[in-house]
């Protein structure tokens, strides 16, 4: 709120006396503006406050401005250096649209060749866990990312990007086949997210999950 001292006249307008008329403020001095305006200035150089309106991205609401969540994505957890038989995601929180979860690096130690494979769950009922790579040898270290738009609806799609490779640098065909998706449902939605290996444990790389 702002709220100034000044001298008012009934009917008058403003003019360079210092008078502004009745309707410009009310009796306890309080300048009326419209909704979802912040004051300041834009106009180069020093001069006037001026209205200023709430861009896209933003919101404001309760005297707090903030970031409406569309402008892009919030890491939500990370795995560290992977180990063991698998790595989930629990707690997973209801408050984005989608979620992407980015590899970096995964290998596993198994003997012989193996898959990565994910399930979904909602803390009281999971999916079957399913293969979401090629079977590789130990030396393979995968990179790419799963997908999962709308993950908090009964039912859905996961994308999947995943490729073997040591190139720093890389453009190159999804290693996963059937449509590179896999369709899921879980009443309630996914609250928790799992990968791991089809035989022996992870020994190296990183998971990383982000919502938006």
């Amino acid at each position: 709120m702002v709220t100034v001292t000044h001298t008012t006249a009934s009917g008058a307008g403003s003019g360079p006396g210092g008078t502004i008329s009745d309707g410009e403020g009310d009796a306890g001095h309080t300048l009326s503006r419209a909704t979802a305006r912040l004051l300041g200035r834009t106009t180069a150089s020093a001069g006037a406050v001026e209205e200023i309106t709430v861009g896209s991205g933003l919101t404001l609401s309760a005297g707090s401005l903030s970031a409406s969540g569309g402008a892009g994505w919030t890491q939500i957890a990370t795995s560290g250096t992977l180990s063991g038989t698998g790595y989930d995601f629990t707690g997973i929180p209801n408050t984005y649209a989608d979620l992407l979860m980015v590899w970096q690096g995964v290998s596993h130690n198994n003997g012989s060749n193996t898959t990565i494979q994910t399930r979904l769950t909602t803390g009281v009922s999971d999916t079957s866990q399913f293969g979401i790579t090629t079977s590789a040898a130990a030396s393979s270290t995968w990179y790419g990312a799963l997908f999962i738009p709308g993950y908090t609806k009964p039912a859905g799609i996961m994308l999947i990007g995943t490729v073997s490779s040591s190139s720093s640098a890389l453009l190159d065909f999804n290693s996963f086949g059937n449509g590179s998706s896999l369709v899921w449902r879980l009443s309630g939605g996914v609250t928790a997210w799992r990968v791991a290996p089809g035989a022996g444990s992870f020994d190296a790389g990183t998971l990383t999950l982000f919502g938006r």
